[in-house]
């Protein structure tokens, strides 16, 4: 029998059971399901006065959910985005529950037609290809810890590495023989194969060598920290804006002041649909799941080239302004305008 904390029961399920072994969600999934609760139960004791070990699935009616979602807008500052992703989680929780237990189904399914936010979209930012340079050149090759550096962040640019790929790669994801590859492992666990460029070929093996990663096992981490252990994505943050803070210094109209790790990501999809590659190869090898999340890239490139006849044809009217300036007949400015 289930007693009447059965939150506690089917939540303990939900995170340790369903998600890792049935869904095979990541860890990285399951620990921001485990904080979506955490801040609800939260919530629950600290302002609707709800000890945890009292609470039922009985109690948590939609009116509850939404003035919790309203709480985390108003008293935790959250964004939309913020707030549509607790709701999100939540109600998967909810979508679980009403087959785990069909006599919740009622009001699982108000919880359900809870509706997200409208929120503007807004374009990834990233760097131009003359910025990507300048920052791989501030490491100083010359030591262990830079030449480290270089590699992670020429490799994370090379391959279009979300963050959390690039810290999970381990040695015997890499493939230097024939044709140079590494295996990305990236959201809902799926692998692909990504091509990189020889010189960034060459650096990882000057790399694997220099640090005798060869003798290391098979699983060990690309890029560790001083501790041996793997980085972690505050870690690559860290070492990115490092030097930009670097490159920017030197070339302050060249590097944006707000530079984060997944701007290269960005910035390598930009690159490559300006180089004119298909964007079916490109979702392919960013690891997208839709076509849809590759085309904003496309998007942005054609707001680029609006922007930029935009900025010629200004030119040009200019140019034709400044010559009626320097000219006495308003006539003859008007016959010669737009020629």
């Amino acid at each position: 029998m289930i007693n009447c904390t059965d939150l506690g029961f089917y939540l303990t399920k939900y995170l340790s059971d369903y998600l890792p072994r049935q869904l095979n969600a990541s860890i990285n999934t399951m620990f921001a399901y485990r904080d979506t609760f955490s801040i609800l139960l939260e919530y629950l004791e600290k302002v609707r006065k709800l000890p945890p070990d009292k609470l039922t699935i009985a109690g948590l009616d939609v009116g509850l959910i939404v003035d919790f979602l309203s709480w985390l807008e108003t008293d935790r500052r959250y964004t939309i985005s913020s707030r549509n992703h607790r709701l999100a989680v939540i109600r998967a929780f909810f979508k679980y529950l009403q087959f785990e237990n069909p006599k919740y189904l009622a009001q699982c399914q108000t919880i359900l037609g809870i509706r997200h936010k409208k929120t503007r979209s807004k374009s990834p930012e990233f760097m131009s290809k003359e910025a990507v340079a300048a920052i791989l050149s501030e490491p100083d090759t010359r030591t262990e810890d830079h030449y480290r550096d270089l590699v992670l962040l020429s490799l994370m640019y090379d391959t279009g590495a979300r963050v959390q790929e690039i810290c999970d790669l381990r040695i015997c994801d890499v493939k230097l023989r024939d044709f140079p590859s590494i295996s990305l492992t990236g959201k809902g666990e799926k692998t692909r194969n990504v091509p990189i460029m020889s010189k960034t070929a060459t650096m990882v093996t000057r790399y694997i060598s220099a640090l005798k990663l060869t003798h290391e096992p098979s699983d060990t981490p690309m890029f560790r920290n001083h501790s041996k252990q793997k980085l972690t994505r505050n870690g690559v943050s860290y070492i990115l804006k490092k030097y930009a803070e670097q490159a920017r210094a030197k070339a302050p109209a060249l590097i944006s002041d707000k530079v984060s790790a997944h701007m290269l990501r960005h910035s390598k999809a930009v690159h490559l649909v300006q180089a004119g590659v298909n964007i079916i190869y490109i979702r392919d090898f960013l690891g997208h799941s839709s076509i849809r999340a590759t085309e904003i890239y496309v998007r942005i490139d054609g707001e680029m080239k609006r922007a930029a006849l935009a900025k010629a044809g200004n030119q040009k009217n200019s140019s034709v302004k400044q010559a009626w300036n320097n000219d006495a007949g308003l006539v003859a400015w008007l016959k010669a305008f737009g020629k």
